[in-house]
C-alpha cells in the first residue's frame, strides 16, 4: 500500500460519493490503467475517478480542475473527518482510512 495523501471529507461528499483528491493523486490514480475500487470498513465497492472544469474563483483566472475518486460507498464518509488516501497499485484499489 502506498499513501497517496491525506485528504478531509468535505460536507458535499455525503451527498455526492465524491471525495476530493488533489492532482497529482489523480494523475497517479490515472495511471494505473486498471478497474478501480474502493475499501472502507472492511467492504468494498466499485469506483472511478472523476475530473470537473470549475469556476469557483480558487484557480488563475478563476477556472481550475477539480479531481475527485467517486464510489456510492464514499457516500457514508463524515464530513470533516480526515483520511489517509492508500493505493494498492497491484489491484488498483483505494483504501480509504481514518487517520
Amino acid at each position: 500500500m502506498t499513501l497517496l495523501e491525506r485528504v478531509v471529507v468535505s460536507r458535499k461528499t455525503p451527498a455526492d460519493g465524491r471525495l476530493m483528491i488533489s492532482a497529482p493523486s489523480a494523475a497517479r490514480l490515472a495511471s494505473a490503467g486498471v478497474a478501480m475500487a474502493v475499501e472502507h470498513a472492511g467492504r468494498r465497492a466499485p469506483a472511478r475517478l472523476v475530473s470537473i472544469a470549475c469556476s469557483c474563483g480558487k484557480g488563475p483566472a478563476g477556472e481550475h480542475v477539480h479531481h475527485f475518486v467517486e464510489s456510492l460507498l464514499l457516500a457514508e464518509l463524515v464530513p470533516k473527518e480526515e483520511l489517509n488516501l492508500m493505493l494498492d497499485e497491484s489491484g488498483g484499489t483505494v483504501r480509504v482510512e481514518p487517520v
